[in-house]
């Protein structure tokens, strides 16, 4: 189990982390997300259908064009809301606007949904991406998923060896494209004969988790299970 570090518990004490609802930004005893927007997700989520295997919402799975390439190895993705609204807003403040101390309280909420894996892995970002943006957001997520499960976490196995363009500027097949060859592999007698939970922020095309399954897939043999933030809306 990940344990938080001296750094991080003196981080903590001088920028102490808001008891706020990420959502509303309503004041309350904990950070995490008020009664009022529970309600509000929980009505959201039963009005709005969504695919049992790649997690868009507005589909089912059986008119859902998202996950129509994939193997059977990548087993699902889940999310845990749309990329909508406020759950969108909160996503891109905790993304591009230096609010890692989101990190926790975003997997606190996601854990829920894992269900099934041995080995938690972020989609990793570019070293160029990390410079500007100073932390990988799905590292973050991933590191305290892993907190939260009790499972073993690893960083440094999956690797992004170029830098790409913004996905969300990219069509699915552009997607495709630019991630060939941007990935890489290493340490990976950690992974073998393991099932993953792959992490990334948001799920919208599948472009990206498709491309990281295969890659694992070709050292673990094992399962692949998607776990996002968010999910696209069809």
């Amino acid at each position: 189990m990940i344990k938080l570090g001296i750094l991080d518990s003196l981080w903590e004490m001088i920028f102490p982390t808001p008891r706020i609802c990420i959502l509303c930004k309503k004041k309350q005893e904990q950070i995490g997300i008020c009664p009022a927007c529970r309600e509000k997700l929980a009505a959201y989520r039963q009005n709005h259908c969504r695919c049992s295997r790649c997690g868009t919402f507005g589909v089912t799975e059986e008119n859902c064009p998202n996950h129509r390439k994939w193997p059977q190895y990548l087993k699902s993705n889940q999310s845990l809301w749309p990329y909508c609204g406020e759950y969108r807003k909160t996503l891109l403040e905790f993304k591009f606007k230096g609010q890692p101390w989101l990190a926790e309280a975003l997997a606190k909420l996601m854990a829920p949904l894992v269900s099934k894996g041995d080995i938690i892995i972020p989609v990793p970002i570019s070293a160029e991406r990390l410079k500007e943006r100073k932390f990988n957001q799905s590292a973050l997520l991933a590191k305290y998923l892993a907190r939260e499960t009790g499972l073993e976490y690893a960083e440094n196995v999956l690797i992004k060896i170029k830098n790409t363009p913004r996905q969300s500027t990219l069509s699915y097949a552009e997607r495709q494209k630019s991630l060939q060859g941007a990935l890489a592999v290493k340490n990976e007698q950690k992974i073998i004969g393991k099932d993953i939970i792959l992490v990334d922020d948001i799920c919208t095309t599948g472009a990206t988790i498709l491309t990281c399954a295969q890659i694992l897939h070709e050292q673990t043999k094992g399962d692949i299970y998607g776990i996002t933030l968010c999910s696209g809306i069809q």
